[in-house]
């Protein structure tokens, strides 16, 4: 998936996850979820939870458990992702 982060060049910073799912599956084929397991881990998204806080891997303390938990416990149609603001500029990023 090298050059993978540049498939998010203008996107919307919130991401819902079929849009993900769907944007890595084009980059990856069946093994987008590991994909998207690594932008979770590198801290590059997050996961939206229902008080509108988003919980990136260094929110959660790394622990990988809990936030593969708060991203698929939900089916993916209604879980939503943001992007890392640390990225906005560099990608363009719209809000």
């Amino acid at each position: 998936a090298g050059d993978l982060l540049y498939e998010f060049i203008g996107e919307s910073e919130l991401q819902v996850g079929t849009d993900l799912q769907s944007l890595l599956e084009s980059r990856v084929g069946e093994k987008w979820q590991t994909l998207l397991e690594l932008l979770l881990w590198y801290g590059f998204v997050g996961v939206v939870r229902d008080d509108a806080v988003t919980s990136y891997v260094y929110s959660v303390k790394y622990d990988m458990r809990r936030l593969r938990a708060l991203a698929f416990k939900r089916d993916l149609a209604s879980t939503m992702f943001r992007i890392n603001p640390a990225f906005w500029r560099a990608l363009e990023i719209t809000h």
